[in-house]
């Protein structure tokens, strides 16, 4: 499972991620993190929007 952890890069949501991430596991779900695991999101020069 992707978590959309990275705040900076994606419009993730860290806390939520967490106690997702404790889930999945608890399933055994192997878990991937866009934040730890991604070198990079979108290519280069793409820029996060403002919502």
């Amino acid at each position: 499972m992707v978590l959309a952890d990275d705040e900076e890069r994606e419009y993730g949501d860290a806390e939520a991620a967490k106690e997702k991430r404790a889930s999945y596991e608890k399933q055994g779900i192997g878990v991937i993190s866009m934040k730890d695991d991604f070198k990079t999101i979108y290519g280069e020069g793409v820029q996060k929007a403002e919502p």
